[in-house]
């Protein structure tokens, strides 16, 4: 049980119900003529993977042991929204993932992937919409060489999983958070950022520790941190800088 006193699984079902009415359908997918029985796990998993494409309107379409762009075995139920489909043993991380990657919940995700676009040269790898066509339950975009995760700030995780905390900062007034990205050349990506309509919180400048850096907020309430690395310093003369530089400070009260 959660916190709202109902069973999650029986939650989820009223958003994945409707589309149950394709179970036929289903079955026809994954028992082609001439295939061989699947061991009962992995036809759940077969299923239960084709009807999330059906509620999420993807095109489904079974490949061997896949559906879609999705890998499906005995032992695992993997969801990838890229395009690329993999054979054999599955990795613990997706090529091209690295062990931390930013989840951001956003008031206006499609608007938000435009911005990210513009602002930070972001490709978008995917998405996939929520039962209304217009919100996402799940984006993807690849900003350098990482991912970045959004979904929208949906009502249907906000009534019904509210222990999930499914809002944006514009609806909690701000967030702890800030995202730091390393560029080439963080003044023309500063002066980039902003033209597209991001906020300056904190003009760029050279730190005691190396890096040129600067924080940007953008219109969706989430902080951007800029940097482009210029010293590679030992830590005692971080130490000797930091110093100086918060010798003329006051201690806090």
């Amino acid at each position: 049980m959660t916190s709202s006193g109902k069973p999650p699984v029986r939650r989820f079902n009223r958003f994945f119900n409707p589309c149950l009415k394709e179970e036929a359908s289903l079955q026809g997918l994954s028992k082609a003529p001439g295939s061989a029985a699947r061991p009962p796990r992995q036809e759940a998993g077969r299923l239960a993977l084709a009807r999330l494409a059906f509620a999420t309107r993807a095109k489904a379409r079974v490949v061997g042991d896949h559906v879609g762009g999705h890998l499906v075995s005995a032992h695992t139920v993997a969801l990838h929204v890229g395009p690329k489909i993999t054979s054999g043993w599955c990795s613990s991380r997706p090529d091209g993932y690295h062990t931390l990657t930013p989840h951001l919940v956003v008031k206006g995700a499609s608007e938000a992937i435009e911005f990210y676009k513009k602002a930070f040269g972001a490709e978008e790898i995917g998405r996939i919409p929520g039962p209304d066509g217009k919100t996402l339950m799940h984006a993807e975009l690849k900003i350098g060489d990482s991912r970045l995760f959004l979904v929208d700030e949906w009502l249907f995780f906000v009534d019904e999983f509210p222990e999930m905390q499914c809002r944006g900062p514009q609806s909690v007034g701000g967030t702890p958070v800030t995202i730091h990205m390393y560029v080439e050349d963080v003044d023309a990506a500063f002066k980039r950022a902003v033209a597209a309509g991001a906020q300056v919180r904190m003009p760029l400048e050279d730190m005691f520790w190396g890096d040129r850096y600067g924080v940007l907020a953008d219109p969706f309430g989430h902080a951007w941190s800029l940097a482009t690395h210029k010293e590679d310093l030992k830590p005692e003369e971080i130490a000797a800088r930091a110093q100086t530089a918060f010798s003329g400070c006051a201690p806090p009260a």
